[in-house]
């Protein structure tokens, strides 16, 4: 293979990590990435090398590139630079990896976990350490109500006085969209990604 073709090759494969890199980033944000080795890369566009830490990875404004927001090793000095005109192949094949593992935890990209409503659970006997039995609905199945304000308006039809409605354990019913597995969480807590993909 002559020089020509290495080249042409060396940048096709370039282009290819840059353009993996961009399709991982929501359009909505930036990924924040763990000062961790693999994300350090080798400047030597300035007069004097230095190593800068990879803190931020961001879609450019027009949605065509990507950014990073980085880090001096020694004095934190935080910059703000395009990446594909001051990255190579090795430091481009490490943030990717990075991003992946923000993105696509085991191969599959990492979706927010979609809310399907609340469920009405109590201690199974009365008694806290037995777990939650929950609502079924006319199929036996646990019935899921789109919000708490129309579980509590079912209750209350049911003959549960207003006061008593604390009485009830609610949960909110979060879905992921890769595996369609289900997790009931309180309804303050936050869920970012699924635990099982």
């Amino acid at each position: 293979m002559d020089l020509k073709n290495i080249a042409a090759n060396f940048n096709s494969f370039s282009r290819l990590l840059d353009d993996e890199i961009r399709s991982r980033i929501p359009e909505s944000g930036q990924i924040d990435i763990e000062p961790e080795d693999k994300c350090v890369f080798h400047d030597d566009n300035d007069d004097r090398p230095e190593h800068r830490i990879v803190k931020a990875v961001f879609l450019s404004s027009d949605g065509t590139g990507y950014g990073l927001i980085t880090e001096d090793e020694y004095c934190r000095e935080a910059t703000v630079c395009s990446a594909e005109c001051c990255l190579s192949i090795d430091d481009k094949y490490n943030i990717l990896r990075a991003v992946d593992d923000k993105t696509k935890p085991y191969g599959k990209t990492q979706k927010p976990m979609v809310c399907l409503g609340v469920v009405v659970g109590r201690p199974i006997n009365g008694i806290s350490l037995n777990g939650l039995e929950y609502l079924l609905d006319e199929d036996g199945e646990i019935e899921i109500f789109p919000s708490l304000e129309e579980a509590h308006q079912v209750l209350i039809n049911g003959g549960v006085w207003e006061e008593d409605l604390d009485e009830f354990e609610y949960r909110k019913v979060m879905e992921c969209p890769n595996c369609k597995q289900r997790t009931f969480v309180h309804l303050n807590e936050n869920v970012t990604g699924c635990t099982d993909c």
